[in-house]
């Protein structure tokens, strides 16, 4: 079990497709967590989704409603998406693919009866030729470009990098090159930032250690700053990801894939 109660029969416990059980309580704070957070999409643990029919018996019907909802609107391409154009509503209302050839598309928020273009996602107008370029995303990619933010080949989505490698994984699950925006491993450009490297490395090493790290990193910095460097360096060697061998910790943590706090144990990266 995730959160390391007991629970009475498999029946009463989220069985994940990657061998993982959840309990009621955890499944729910997992869902809950996944509705805020798009890069969650879609729903999984240790990288393999979870079908919607294993969680709906564990979720309550307001936030299966909300699941439901999420699901439908991350399923569409972000550059495809059609938000009700009312600063004071902006409801999802479909994909542009579907509904292109519509001169407007009626929202069905309560109390909100804007009509919103396809094409130029603006207020809908009859005329074709009214279509303008979305002033909004025009202002988002100057900024992008003035911040060195890159934008995903696939759906067309700005993308910070904080932490990590230059190795994109988007969440229409395109992979990129953060520098060049190439399909990955189609570049010549160094595939991490020496910085950025030791961050995420510093990081791992808080993830294994669990809370011993404060008091390593105040008692003995150097040799906290030796074990970082270690990490690195096996990050240097390792940083294709294509296997991970893991190990049990004991005390709680945040999960790095779902941001999924974990009360008793963490599975960690070595």
């Amino acid at each position: 079990m995730i959160c390391d109660d007991r629970v009475t029969g498999f029946s009463n416990a989220l069985h994940a497709p990657c061998g993982h059980y959840y309990c009621k309580g955890c499944a729910v704070e997992l869902v809950q967590a996944f509705t805020r957070d798009e890069s969650l999409f879609p729903l999984r643990c240790c990288q393999t989704a979870i079908p919607a029919n294993y969680i709906l018996p564990f979720i309550p019907l307001r936030l299966k409603i909300t699941f439901d909802a999420k699901n439908a609107e991350w399923s569409v391409l972000a550059k495809d998406r059609i938000y009700c154009c009312s600063q004071t509503c902006s409801a999802f209302l479909g994909s542009s693919v579907e509904k292109g050839r519509l001169v407007g598309v009626n929202c069905t928020a309560p109390g909100c009866r804007t009509s919103t273009c396809p094409r130029c996602k603006q207020v809908a107008h009859p005329n074709e030729l009214d279509c303008s370029a979305n002033k909004a995303t025009d202002e988002v990619r100057a900024l992008a470009r003035q911040e060195g933010w890159q934008t995903c080949p696939g759906c067309h989505t700005v993308v910070e990098l904080d932490v990590g490698c230059y190795h994109m994984t988007c969440r229409c699950r395109t992979q990129f090159c953060y520098l060049c925006a190439m399909p990955w491993k189609r570049c010549t450009c160094p595939q991490w930032d020496e910085r950025r490297l030791l961050a995420t490395a510093a990081h791992r090493l808080e993830n294994q250690i669990g809370a011993r790290a404060v008091q390593m990193r105040n008692d003995a910095p150097l040799q906290f700053e030796r074990r970082v460097q270690r990490v690195a360096e096996n990050l240097r060697t390792n940083h294709n990801c294509v296997t991970h061998s893991w190990r049990y910790r004991s005390g709680g943590g945040r999960c790095e894939e779902c941001h999924f706090m974990l009360p008793s144990y963490l599975l960690v990266r070595s």
